[in-house]
């Protein structure tokens, strides 16, 4: 009891036992007042009363906001990972107008909101003269090679020293 006392306090643990007390059967009959529920919406005011009220709104709109929170980014990550291999089986073919399409038809998935909006910059830029195309085929082929570079196998620590 001493470790339990100690870990939770006094305080707490005095509010505890005054809960779990039952109330004497004599106290009833004599016309004392019971600790329970009812008894205290009984003896409430009704400032009190209105306060109850508002916290029992604010309680159950904030659980509807949790479940609704849940329920979207459940919705979000869902499609984000039926998004993710389409889009990229499509850009990998070089298809950027299908992975623009693809990414219109998941409007729930931060994912495809962000590619749609890369892929509409690229879109853009491509079809204008302001960068030339050239460019652009130079940034696809530095992408690759920064790809392949991923795949590639890392030199051990002990082949990289030099005179070790």
């Amino acid at each position: 009891m001493t470790i339990l006392t100690t870990i939770l306090g006094t305080k707490a643990m005095g509010f505890l036992l005054f809960l779990l007390q039952t109330p004497s059967p004599s106290a009833a009959q004599a016309g004392g007042t019971e600790f329970t529920i009812t008894e205290m919406v009984k003896n409430m005011g009704p400032v009190a009363i209105t306060v109850v009220i508002i916290l029992l709104i604010m309680s159950v709109y904030s659980i509807a906001i949790m479940v609704e929170r849940y329920l979207t980014y459940t919705a979000a990550k869902k499609q984000s990972r039926e998004f993710a291999p389409r889009v990229a089986q499509a850009l990998k073919n070089n298809r950027i107008e299908e992975a623009i399409n693809i990414s219109d038809k998941h409007r729930k998935s931060h994912l495809a909101m962000v590619v749609n909006s890369g892929l509409q910059e690229f879109r853009a830029h491509e079809q204008s003269s302001d960068i030339s195309g050239e460019e652009i085929e130079a940034s696809k082929l530095s992408v690759r090679r920064r790809r392949s570079s991923d795949y590639s196998v890392p030199c051990s620590a002990s082949s990289t020293r030099s005179g070790a």
